[in-house]
């Protein structure tokens, strides 16, 4: 009895073990603006932060010379401060719907994106994130947008096929597309099979992050990392809401996620204090480790 003791406690020890050892392998990343100045991109390093995700947003109503330049300043300006840009957030908004119902205004929208997919190649980005849909969208349409949202996703994943990065799909809250991991999975039968999922810890209005994360699995490819209410999206820093971390954090582990832990919050007063919410996860699953 004391052997098999010893057996099963050596197991849970195992298994905290490695959970802890996946997270500490993560680099840490955080969500930017193009516009964001380089002293400000010096200090996100100092803070620990090896990579960043570039939020195009800025860009939606420049010319494309103006764009361009934008581009060229921010590569220039991360280079110095020895920032790698992990990824880019594609534009989005109303008026940014690749799954409109109105076939002008989606193909023009489409179009605008894949300029932008072969825009930011100078930044060399390994992900490019996507909205699958604006918002609100009415129960009788549902439909209707999803096929406008697969056919402009696999038209952008054949842009994106033309260069070294993976074209990933949104989880996303409310009436938006892809707002469950039964419909994500349902969409993702009929996409191209190189389409990752970004996968945005504080969407999720009905089911667990755990749970979502175990549904999509292998295809998680990168994180948005906030926390939240459980009621609506709020982009807190960790610890401040509803999230099981640890829990979270195994299933992580278990599915194999190599990426980024890239945080997309809001709200704080520092780039160390973002740090720091990774750093207190950090010690929280140590202890649960030497606690048992």
């Amino acid at each position: 009895m004391l052997l098999l003791a010893a057996m099963l406690l050596g197991g849970c020890r195992s298994e905290r073990q490695r959970v802890y050892d996946a997270y500490c392998s993560w680099p840490m990343g955080l969500s930017v603006s193009l516009t964001m100045p380089e002293e400000q991109l010096r200090e996100v390093r100092e803070a620990g932060f090896d990579y960043v995700e570039v939020t195009l947003n800025s860009l939606r109503t420049k010319s494309r010379e103006e764009c361009s330049a934008a581009l060229e300043r921010f590569r220039a300006d991360a280079e110095r401060v020895g920032l790698t840009i992990w990824s880019v957030h594609l534009p989005f908004g109303r008026a940014w719907d690749i799954s409109s119902p109105n076939d002008s205004v989606r193909t023009a929208v489409v179009d605008r994106i894949a300029w932008f997919i072969e825009a930011v190649q100078p930044l060399r980005p390994r992900k490019m994130i996507l909205h699958p849909s604006a918002e609100p969208i009415a129960d009788s349409l549902r439909g209707l947008h999803i096929e406008h949202s697969i056919h402009s996703i696999n038209t952008l994943a054949a842009v994106a096929a033309r260069y070294e990065a993976q074209l990933l799909v949104e989880d996303l809250p409310r009436t938006c597309l892809c707002n469950t991991s039964g419909e994500m999975l349902s969409i993702f039968e009929r996409l191209d099979p190189a389409v990752g999922v970004c996968f945005d810890t504080n969407h999720l209005l009905r089911e667990t992050p755990e749970a979502f994360a175990r549904a999509l699995g292998g295809r998680i490819a990168s994180l948005h990392v906030s926390d939240y209410d459980a009621v609506d999206e709020k982009h807190w820093l960790m610890g401040r809401g509803t999230i099981d971390w640890p829990s979270l954090v195994t299933a992580l582990a278990d599915i194999g996620y190599e990426g980024v832990f890239l945080f997309e919050v809001g709200g704080y007063d520092s780039f160390r204090e973002v740090a720091g919410s990774w750093d207190e996860l950090k010690r929280q699953l140590a202890s649960e480790n030497n606690d048992n």
